[in-house]
């Protein structure tokens, strides 16, 4: 039984993305913050006939992370999606308060380059490999106005991203990278990708089919 690891999978992208791969036989890890949607998901899982595991938690608490860690590596995943994110707040830089900076930056680079150094080096343990898949932003590709810390933020990622493909190629490690537009996760978004369509092709990226 193959098994992959969802970040940020309670709800929203994440969520949809689990039930996708949980619909293709995988199996997933689940993590996320809301106790009550994970247990959701932990049913909607079950009912495709494939296991879960939940890790419920804030990634940014080093006990949550390290739990993370061990569960993937003992489950022996083939995927980690680094899914997890903080939303852009669209402010100035000059309104943005020190917290807001280091929780856009623990969030959108610095815990997924720790998760993903972790799963790395188990991968390169295996004779089959792994994959990562890294889900950016478009602005972490495009800049734009009011956007300057979470743009550096998603520009850091992809940086660290685009390297490691590089590296990675040579040790049987794919590293994919998603920098979607807006996508309809919540009802007051009245425009964008449907969640559906933007995780059909996230699957297909990982399955070669896109």
């Amino acid at each position: 039984m193959n098994w992959i690891t969802i970040t940020g999978s309670s709800n929203g992208i994440g969520a949809a993305l689990a039930e996708v791969f949980a619909r293709n036989g995988y199996s997933i890890i689940l993590n996320g913050r809301n106790v009550s949607d994970l247990s959701g998901m932990e049913k909607k899982i079950g009912s495709y006939g494939v296991e879960s595991v939940v890790v419920n938690g804030d990634m940014r608490e080093q006990r949550k992370l390290d739990t993370l860690i061990q569960k993937s590596k003992e489950k022996n995943i083939v995927l980690l999606v680094n899914n997890v994110g903080y939303r852009c707040p669209g402010k100035a830089v000059e309104d943005l308060t020190d917290v807001q900076i280091d929780e856009m930056f623990a969030l959108n680079c610095t815990i997924p380059i720790k998760l993903t150094r972790e799963i790395y080096r188990h991968f390169l343990q295996r004779s089959d490999g792994g994959s990562i898949m890294n889900i950016n932003s478009i602005r972490g590709l495009e800049p734009k106005g009011n956007r300057s810390i979470y743009a550096a933020s998603r520009f850091a990622m992809r940086g660290f991203s685009e390297s490691l493909r590089q590296e990675a190629r040579r040790n049987n490690v794919r590293i994919l990278n998603v920098y979607p537009a807006r996508v309809k996760t919540k009802p007051e978004f009245e425009y964008g990708w449907s969640v559906d369509e933007a995780v059909e092709k996230m699957y297909q990226l990982f399955t070669g089919k896109s």
